[in-house]
């Protein structure tokens, strides 16, 4: 094993008298290329500190290590549609920036700069940009290139994309086959991504397309066991954390990541999807996560301008955080905002299609919750915190669109809403239980059930603290055709004193992170179904004022 070093142009003299290769610093791909020719396994290319302009394509060699010297150190600029490749196998990428520029044909710009095309890749501790010419700044590629399938064991460590035209990290499959399809044992720990789609803030060098994302994994790839730790995405073109609708997500997790200010983008003048007559997309989340098998602990959301957290079908979000969502919006004609979101959310895996335990809206600035078009949704001690609401409304379950929100379990450890929001709006309900819970708020109307289809809806451990109710009414309202067959009560009231006085549902706009629950933990709440006239003689009790 050892170290071929290679000197740029501008490197130091020390550095230049102990390197067997010397760049002129104009066609430096080619003394690179003779350095990694003349590697072995085992081996290590070494670029000392300097500036390489590479204009030919690079392929390290597989069980060898392409160095730098330190990303602050160590730069590659390519040009003239230079690319680096990663081909082979146990191929080891490490210590260097680069940034990629001018693409110009269609066999490069769907390329990223650094591509992964083999398994068994690290690369770890390299900062990248580009310019809105081509597809990725990293891309993680399974094509007829791929030596082996499926494409696996593959690390980012320590990576960043900043500044970018496109998109920072991106995966993908070309070429229809589906032994190669699957990218599986990914892993990105201690990465960001800044300003993809959207340089310096000003969208200085435009963007490849009008849907570039911070962190994409299945773009039209599948993926299976994929591992994000301590992740950031902030201020880019459209979503943080990004995931496609079709491919299938298996085995996710994401620990201890941000995503702040994603959705950079202006807000769309028409539609958006998934609504049944959209012409534009939209995503602007800090997760955009449909369809999404696997889970996300204590993961934090913050300004984000559509969604903190687009989940769907097959989620679990323990401990996770959103604030100020729709931050800077203020036309909500097209795109509603929402910290927690998912609209069609009706696969049921395991008993549900979605389990929230301990999440938090904080300061939304449209709705804290809107689940729609679903079923097989569960909500257990989770918070809200002074949603601005949209129509007077701070969440929404169901609506007069899709007639359909049935077989879940919402249950609240504590929400603060102010005088002019109703906090709970549920609508077309079926077989849905409410509770525990209990609700701060001096509205007139606090908890609203809607809509002649509602069924089955029974509200049990809800205590409503409230200035302005009549104590030991229930404080739930039935307007647009539901009625009181239609929902129970049990142990449902109005009080003047809050039970949790000391309970601060944001006590640390930082929190440390916990150790994630064990899975017992978070399994699903049962939904009791009550018998109906027993249910009606309980509510015309409790609006007498007995329990």
């Amino acid at each position: 094993m050892v170290t071929i070093l290679v000197a740029a142009h501008d490197s130091p003299p020390k550095r230049k008298g102990s390197a067997i290769y010397v760049c002129d610093g104009t066609d430096d791909h080619v003394q690179i290329n003779q350095a990694i020719s003349a590697s072995e396994a085992g081996d290590t290319v070494l670029l000392a500190a300097g500036t390489y302009n590479v204009r030919g394509n690079l392929y390290p060699k597989g069980r060898t290590t392409f160095r730098g010297e330190g990303r602050s150190k160590t730069h590659l600029n390519f040009t003239n549609n230079a690319h680096l490749f990663v081909d082979a196998e146990y191929t080891n990428i490490e210590e260097f920036s680069f940034d990629g520029t001018g693409y110009s044909t269609s066999s490069h710009i769907w390329f990223g700069v650094v591509n992964i095309r083999a398994s068994h890749a690290r690369i770890r501790g390299v900062d990248g940009t580009a310019d809105k010419t081509l597809n990725a700044v990293f891309h993680t590629l399974s094509c007829n290139m791929t030596p082996t399938a499926p494409l696996k064991d593959i690390e980012f460590k320590d990576c960043s994309a900043t500044d970018t035209g496109t998109y920072g990290f991106l995966h993908n499959w070309w070429d229809n086959d589906p032994d190669l399809q699957t990218h599986t044992d990914i892993r990105y720990i201690g990465c960001s991504a800044i300003r993809c789609g959207n340089a310096n803030g000003t969208g200085a060098k435009g963007h490849f397309n009008n849907w570039v994302v911070g962190f994409d994994f299945a773009e039209t790839n599948n993926i299976d066991n994929l591992y994000v730790n301590q992740c950031r995405a902030e201020e880019n073109l459209e979503s943080g954390f990004h995931m496609e609708w079709d491919p299938i997500k298996t085995n996710c997790v994401f620990e201890d990541c941000i995503a702040i200010g994603n959705g950079a983008k202006p807000y769309p003048h028409g539609p958006v999807k998934p609504n049944p007559s959209a012409i534009l997309d939209y995503f602007g989340s800090g997760w955009y996560l449909p369809n999404y098998q696997g889970y996300l602990y204590r993961c934090t959301s913050e300004e984000n301008t559509r969604c903190g957290f687009w989940v769907t079908n097959g989620g679990v979000l323990v401990d996770c955080v959103d604030r100020r969502c729709g931050h800077g919006r203020t036309d909500f004609t097209y795109v509603k905002p929402s910290s927690f979101y998912g609209y069609p959310c009706r696969t049921i895996r395991d008993g549900k299609s979605l389990h929230l335990v301990r999440c938090k809206s904080i300061d939304s600035n449209g709705y804290g919750y809107w689940y729609d078009l679903a079923a097989g949704v569960i909500l257990e001690d989770c918070d809200l915190v002074n949603p601005a609401g949209i129509g007077g409304n701070g969440t929404q379950f169901g609506s007069q669109y899709s007639w359909y929100f049935k077989d879940s379990s919402i249950g609240f450890k504590k929400i603060i809403a102010s005088p002019n929001v109703t906090a709970i709006y549920a609508r077309h309900n079926n077989n849905v239980t409410y509770g525990p819970g209990v609700l701060v708020s001096d509205s007139e109307k606090p908890f609203v059930i809607a809509g002649v289809g509602t069924k089955d809806v029974t509200v049990q451990d809800w205590t409503t603290v409230s200035k302005t109710l009549r104590t030991g009414s229930v404080g739930l309202y039935l307007v647009e055709g539901a009625s009181p067959g239609m929902v129970r009560w049990y142990n449902s009231r109005v009080v003047t004193e809050d039970p949790l006085p000391n309970y601060d549902p944001d006590p640390d706009p930082d929190p440390q992170p916990t150790p994630a629950p064990t899975s017992a933990n978070i399994v699903p709440v049962v939904v009791v179904a009550a018998a109906g006239a027993g249910a009606y003689l309980l509510l015309k009790r409790a609006k007498k004022g007995t329990r």
